[in-house]
């Protein structure tokens, strides 16, 4: 009976010191860096897709790293995140003959501010230097902020004569209105990176917008955000 009462005293403390190990630990951490965002084009009822062209943009904010074990970490986190696309290479000609000719060219810049809050689960590999770590999950973001800039410029040319107009762009977009752009977008995000042992962490993500954020009819097509981004981090 004393050996028995012993053996299960030694297995109650055993899985006591288990569960303790197994508890959550969570540490804090703030991110920021560069984004390349673009949207990807589609038109309704066509498989047909296209990307547009990137804009620099930027990051930042900050997470908690909440370690399930040596191995797996959950993330949630709340960042600033612009994004938005280019459009470029807006030429056409119409020559008439006779030397008149109309050419037409431009660019516009459309800048987005989102408000995002992902949330990545994380598998850990632990080095000497440190440790990589790859993960994924969804995202959703609010757009706080949009606006278009470029330039539109028509060169004639009619009876030897040219003449240059150009017109510069730089307007507010509206959020959630059919001429403008829908509030809410969210998707998936993919993450890797290295934390090395002093807390410094460098990073690289993809988000995968999955929503249309075009606020005009879908049959008119439809705007999914894409974005590629690269940052240094601190775990405190």
């Amino acid at each position: 009976m004393k050996k028995l009462f012993l053996a299960m005293i030694m297995a109650g403390s055993a899985l006591g010191a288990s569960a303790q190990y197994a508890q959550p630990t969570t540490t804090f951490g703030i991110r920021g860096g560069l984004n390349l965002a673009s949207v990807q084009v589609s038109a309704d009822g066509s498989s047909t897709t296209a990307n547009t062209g990137k804009i620099t943009n930027f990051s930042a904010g900050f997470f908690a790293d909440i370690s399930m074990s040596d191995g797996f970490s959950i993330q949630p986190g709340l960042f600033y995140s612009g994004k938005g696309f280019k459009l470029d290479g807006l030429d056409s000609r119409v020559d008439f003959g006779n030397g008149n000719v109309i050419s037409s060219t431009g660019e516009a810049k459309t800048h987005i501010s989102y408000v995002q809050v992902p949330v990545n689960f994380v598998f850990n590999v632990p080095t000497s230097a440190g440790k990589f770590y790859v993960g994924a999950g969804p995202f959703a973001s609010v757009a706080i902020r949009a606006r278009v800039k470029g330039y539109g410029e028509d060169t004639y040319t009619i009876n030897g004569q040219t003449r240059t107009e150009r017109e510069d762009i730089n307007q507010k977009i509206e959020i959630g209105s059919d001429d403008g752009i829908k509030r809410f977008d969210y998707g998936a995000t993919g993450l890797a990176g290295f934390r090395f042992s002093n807390g410094v962490s460098v990073n690289a993500t993809y988000d995968l917008g999955l929503a249309n954020i075009s606020g005009g009819n879908s049959d008119e097509g439809k705007l999914k955000t894409r974005t590629i981004g690269f940052s240094l981090g601190f775990n405190f």
